[in-house]
């Protein structure tokens, strides 16, 4: 091989690589750890309307849109809740070269939820 070819080949692939990749796109698989809490303890969490175990808890979320929880417990009224997103700041400093910032942004990988925690206070059903 001649000896600038190996080199040519190297940034060749490295560009092409850059070209059709983001950070965030590469590192973001789109899901967050939500820590999930309630007083009393006990109560049925449920995600976007399906139900995914009593607090406390870590539930493992899609956070690129919206996530919808409310807290369900006998004697109690429900608790709602939704997570809004938002943009990572992370991926737009870590993000290079420009490219970078328009797959990620194409991909919808710029985007978390807003929160990680969330504690939901049940009220007791009033008996009268």
């Amino acid at each position: 091989m001649e000896k600038g070819g190996y080199m040519k080949k190297l940034i060749c692939v490295l560009a092409m690589a850059m070209t059709f990749s983001g950070c965030a796109t590469i590192f973001n698989d789109n899901m967050t750890m939500l820590n999930v809490t309630s007083e009393p303890e006990g109560a049925m969490v449920y995600i976007n309307g399906s139900p995914r175990g009593k607090t406390p808890a870590e539930i493992n979320v899609y956070d690129k849109e919206p996530v919808d929880v409310v807290f369900r417990m006998d004697g109690y009224e429900d608790v709602g809740h939704t997570i809004g997103t938002c943009l990572d700041k992370k991926w737009l400093i870590l993000n290079f070269p420009i490219y970078g910032h328009l797959v990620d942004a194409a991909t919808g990988k710029f985007y978390g939820l807003k929160e990680k925690k969330v504690h939901g206070f049940l009220v007791p059903i009033d008996k009268k």
